[in-house]
């Protein structure tokens, strides 16, 4: 999903802003780093500052539906955690039987959202598919 990174139009892919007049930084990128860091004062020297598009990376996630492909696990895992708290509370109110059979099905929900988050092989950022990975017996 990492390398569906685009070139930031704003800065053209440098990560410093330079759309102002005479190759300053233009007013936008200016008010943000004002507001975030209050070292900056009012008419000093504006050249040089990170874009507030990319923060300074030079490329940025394309718009459309791929934010979702970040959002939609978190907002499922946790719609799902709060149903199975849910199922436990009324199950446990209405009798000893039912509660038992779904404790042990929210613990088997539970520990799967958990797996899928903290285990496994994380993506690694850069190279693509076609970035040759040497074999540890290549010399």
């Amino acid at each position: 999903m990492m390398d569906t990174l685009t070139c930031c139009a704003h800065c053209k892919g440098s990560g410093t802003c330079a759309n102002g007049t005479g190759e300053a930084s233009c007013q936008i990128c200016v008010a943000a780093w004002r507001l975030r860091n209050k070292l900056l004062k009012e008419g000093a020297d504006a050249k040089g500052l990170r874009c507030t598009c990319c923060w300074g990376k030079g490329r940025v996630e394309p718009p459309g539906a791929t934010k979702w492909d970040y959002k939609t696990p978190a907002y499922l895992a946790g719609g799902l955690a709060l149903f199975s708290f849910i199922l436990l509370f009324v199950t446990f109110r209405a009798n000893g039987e039912a509660f038992a059979k779904s404790l042990v099905f929210v613990g088997t929900l539970l520990g799967s959202i958990t797996g899928y988050y903290f285990g496994g092989q994380k993506k690694v950022s850069g190279g693509g598919p076609d970035e040759h990975k040497p074999d540890i017996h290549e010399q």
